[in-house]
């Protein structure tokens, strides 16, 4: 569910679209085709607002991303409310060699890792099985597996080597947010 407001599009759209999502919070945030692709990535750059839950905070929300991105459309997604988020790379940007998947994943809303606000808790996919690498496990061994099976559905879409933002609700199952090109 959602919508996204293309570039001049009358932000009152929007506030119709909430309505017709049925007016429950929503996230507000940045959507270019220059944003993120293979030979460059934009993520965390631009502005993004979440919990927007009313009318007027919508319309502000809208003006504020459109001003981080000239040129940009805004993708409005309804709030999940996450017990676990983060990101999971199909191949570990911290290793020069060999394939690995790498998760790194944080209690609540996504947005305390990708700010640096919060050390996430790390773990790598070698040989079909997770090894925690860092910090408290915030997920649990079936969330890992359902969370690779999704990433490895996403990869034979779109191809290549991702980069995506999950999260978990208290139903377990894992929702992919965005992708992006590594």
């Amino acid at each position: 569910d959602g919508f996204c407001l293309l570039t001049g599009c009358d932000p009152e759209l929007a506030v119709e679209a909430w309505r017709h999502l049925g007016g429950h919070p929503v996230a507000v945030r940045s959507s270019a085709a220059r944003e993120d692709g293979v030979v460059s990535s934009f993520a965390g750059q631009f502005c993004t607002v979440l919990g927007v839950s009313d009318e007027r905070t919508l319309r502000a929300a809208v003006e504020r991303v459109r001003a981080s991105i000239t040129g940009g459309a805004v993708l409005v997604q309804p709030m999940l409310p996450a017990r676990v988020a983060g990101v999971y790379f199909t191949a570990d940007p911290t290793l020069l060699e060999g394939r690995s998947a790498r998760v790194e994943a944080v209690p609540g809303l996504g947005e305390e890792l990708v700010s640096g606000r919060m050390r996430p808790t790390a773990w790598r996919l070698q040989t079909s099985k997770f090894f925690l690498l860092e910090g408290s496990p915030c997920l649990e061994p079936e969330e890992l597996e359902a969370l690779r099976a999704a990433a490895e559905r996403a990869q034979a879409l779109l191809g290549g080597e991702l980069d995506l933002e999950f999260a978990f609700t208290e139903e377990r199952e894992p929702w992919i947010l965005q992708a992006r090109p590594i």
